[in-house]
């Protein structure tokens, strides 16, 4: 293990995690735009009897892409919810371990989450959290002051690599 972090999942931390991959989230928005717009100008061309195929094959994609786009924030959602029922009405306590994959404890119960880093689709870094998003919808927190094997500093530098590798 290179890295193991431990802390209080609580109201503050839930919402800086919130607003450190919101700020991703404007590309995903940009892509969702551009295409309703696309949809829209297929739905255009539908009504006028020209180009089906691709007025349908732009509703597919609009609609895949959707389907992905909700699946990840239901997946979010769902794992936050899961960590405090695991705790019960206190606000869980985490720890996370790092090295050759990750591993996600909550106190207090028996389960133990793994994630490979191959699943690894983008990392944010914010004034006091490191957030790693996974293909599954999780969202992985370490706190910059809840260190206890390892330092903010070297992870900063690893996980730079490790999200140059996927």
């Amino acid at each position: 293990m290179l890295f193991e972090n431990k802390y209080s999942l609580d109201s503050e931390t839930l919402f800086e995690y919130r607003m450190a991959v919101m700020k991703r989230a404007p590309l995903f928005k940009l892509f969702l735009l551009l295409a309703a717009a696309a949809m829209a100008g297929a739905v255009y061309n539908f009504a006028k009897n020209q180009c089906l195929f691709n007025a349908w094959l732009i509703f597919v994609v609009v609609l895949v892409v959707g389907s992905i786009v909700y699946g990840y924030r239901k997946g979010v959602k769902k794992n936050i919810q899961k960590s405090k029922e695991a705790s019960g009405s206190q606000d869980p306590v985490l720890t996370i371990a790092i090295g050759e994959n990750i591993e996600v404890a909550v106190e207090g119960s028996t389960e133990k989450q793994h994630f490979d880093f191959t699943e690894l689709v983008f990392t944010v870094e914010s004034k006091n959290l490191f957030v790693m998003m996974l293909y599954s919808g999780s969202g992985v927190i370490l706190r910059k002051d809840s260190f206890i094997s390892g330092n903010a500093d070297d992870f900063s530098k690893f996980i730079k690599e490790k999200a140059k590798l996927v």
